[in-house]
């Protein structure tokens, strides 16, 4: 079980990954980018971060950034960001963030799936 937090602007996606993650996952969900620093400053420590990319006001990429800077979540926070935009910009900036994506639609087999991956990977040890 891990302590998921889901950032979307549209409310079907929103409250369609939050069902699909909750039944195995603690999952808060904020409908915007400060909604979702706002959650983390009052206690919320997420372990997973399911984000959108295009949301108004700060990007996903944005907030994974303000996420990771804050001082009681981990700086290598695991990030599946969620789009329509495949490819180029998208891809390069999941690559630098060290991250996942999933091109919307999604079924949600694979946010789960995704998630699992992103589980494995956070505790996996390189060195």
């Amino acid at each position: 079980m891990a302590r998921i937090l889901v950032a979307e602007d549209e409310p079907d996606i929103r409250n369609l990954s939050t069902h699909n993650l909750a039944a195995e996952h603690e999952v808060a969900a904020a409908s915007d980018g400060a909604a979702a620093l706002a959650l983390v400053t009052e206690g919320f420590v997420p372990e997973i971060a399911v984000l959108d990319v295009g949301m108004p006001e700060m990007t996903g990429f944005q907030l994974i950034r303000e996420l990771r800077a804050l001082p009681n979540v981990d700086t290598d926070l695991p990030c599946i960001f969620l789009t329509a935009l495949v490819g180029g910009e998208t891809a390069d900036q999941t690559a630098l963030l060290n991250s996942f994506y999933l091109p919307k639609p999604y079924h949600a087999d694979q946010l789960r799936l995704t998630v699992s991956m992103a589980m494995l990977n956070r505790s996996a040890d390189f060195s």
